[in-house]
């Protein structure tokens, strides 16, 4: 009863946060803290399949640890990037603090509690693949800044939905 309460706890309250962030910020890096929520679910995937740990599952049915991925993970990934991005060398380091964290403190006590039990995956293994995550969902975030807000060598304004529409309106009114 007590792990699902934490777990429950873990699940909801990191989104408490987000109300304390503009919703602008919240939707400018939404899309990179789903990105990185998918690339996590793909690696717990694997983790199944090579039992390189195991979890107390809140939510049976999926093989993800769904509080930890879709609670403090995306929260901790908007408020990582609101707080660094832009600053290369600064998110690289708050990404390295937070994992470190995670990755001892906060893991061991949560295998003591029973959320998980590392089997072949090491708490160094944490930090190393969260690192390369870091990397992948940080060049993902330049390209969706560029998308949404033009490159600034050209002027457009990238891919702009109702732009598209409107030309690809313009040029059928014109041919007729």
């Amino acid at each position: 009863m007590l792990v699902k309460l934490i777990l429950w706890a873990l699940f909801l309250l990191p989104w408490t946060l987000l109300f304390f962030l503009d919703r602008k910020v919240v939707k400018r890096y939404m899309p990179t803290a789903l990105l990185a929520a998918l690339i996590v679910t793909l690696f717990s995937e694997m983790a199944a399949t090579y039992d390189w740990w195991e979890h107390y599952k809140l939510f049976p049915a999926f093989v993800t640890n769904i509080p930890i991925v879709f609670g403090p993970f995306v929260v901790g990934t908007i408020l990582i990037f609101y707080m660094s991005f832009g600053h290369f060398w600064i998110y690289l380091a708050l990404n390295a603090l937070v994992n470190l964290i995670f990755a001892y403190p906060v893991s061991y006590v949560f295998e003591r509690i029973g959320l998980y039990q590392l089997i072949v995956y090491k708490h160094w293994h944490i930090i190393a693949t969260a690192m390369i995550w870091a990397l992948i969902i940080y060049g993902f975030q330049l390209w969706m800044e560029e998308v949404l807000r033009g490159d600034g060598r050209t002027g457009r304004r990238g891919l702009d939905p109702a732009d598209l529409l409107r030309r690809w309106f313009t040029k059928r009114e014109a041919a007729r």
